[in-house]
């Protein structure tokens, strides 16, 4: 078989289409007939499809949205208690109003999120938290800790301080509300968090007539705290995109004790308002 002349891309062009050289289209003009070969629309449907194929190989699907992220936090906290008790209520508000004082606390940890959709997202992580309160008082003090079994009014010049710690390994799991924006977007939260104590203890000072004395730390009755503690979270924020895979967000966030850290006779609540930062990346 004798090879074609013409065996170039457009010959194989012609051979795809079905069209051979002894085809033709003739298109009759107005006033005098003519007769245009196959040629030069087969050169520009070459161009054309050359064309669309080099768009095609340029043109990438668009990734998914990243559901997954995965981060540090840190929150400095300002910690105290809720006190209440319906049977000494005289004594709680002497001492909510008197004695009680907040002091720095702490939590820190690794944060897990996933995106639901675009407006709510849903996180959870593993966190150490630090949290506590102080008491102060010129005249008058009860013991044992926390329970109140008996109060002493003094007429010396007395001054009693306890430092009260506790230490709790939580897991917290928060529903996130988004709303629009670009790189820099604005959410609310809402959530639960349930805390194992690691440990607690209380250190005393004491001042009587100008001698100081440092009790150095007290430990809690044996079975007096509660091994397992819940609280609410309320919060906003802000979250502020570094890149595509990195952001960074700040939220001021409450948080309270739904049921007694102890087995006394008053009731105890931890609170705490905190401003938790991080730094996360998607996955």
């Amino acid at each position: 078989m004798q090879r074609p002349a013409d065996c170039g891309p457009l010959y194989l062009l012609r051979l795809c289409m079905g069209i051979t050289q002894d085809m033709e289209l003739q298109i009759r003009l107005i006033g005098e007939p003519n007769t245009i070969t196959m040629k030069p629309i087969a050169l520009l449907l070459s161009v054309i499809l050359s064309a669309s194929a080099s768009n095609a190989q340029e043109i990438t699907p668009v990734p998914e949205a990243r559901k997954w992220s995965v981060g540090l936090n840190l929150a400095p906290a300002y910690t105290t208690r809720i006190l209440a008790s319906s049977s000494m209520s005289s004594y709680s508000n002497v001492q909510k109003n008197k004695q009680d004082r907040g002091k720095a606390g702490l939590a820190a940890g690794l944060s897990l999120a996933y995106n639901l959709n675009p407006r709510w997202s849903v996180e959870t992580g593993l966190q150490y938290a630090r949290k506590g309160w102080k008491t102060e008082t010129h005249d008058l003090y009860y013991e044992p800790l926390l329970q109140a079994n008996f109060m002493q009014t003094s007429f010396l010049n007395y001054y009693y301080k306890i430092d009260y710690q506790f230490e709790y390994l939580e897991v917290p799991v928060m529903v996130h509300l988004h709303f629009p924006g670009n790189r820099l977007r604005s959410f609310a939260t809402l959530g639960a968090s349930a805390g194992m104590l690691l440990d607690a203890h209380a250190k005393t000072i004491s001042e009587v007539e100008g001698n100081v004395i440092d009790d150095g730390e007290i430990a809690f009755q044996d079975g007096l705290l509660r091994k397992y503690n819940v609280s609410v979270i309320l919060g906003v924020g802000m979250a502020y995109d570094l890149s595509k895979e990195w952001y960074l967000t700040a939220s001021p966030q409450f948080r309270s004790s739904v049921h007694n850290i102890s087995k006394a006779v008053l009731t105890h609540l931890h609170a705490s308002a905190s401003l938790q930062l991080g730094i996360s990346r998607r996955l």
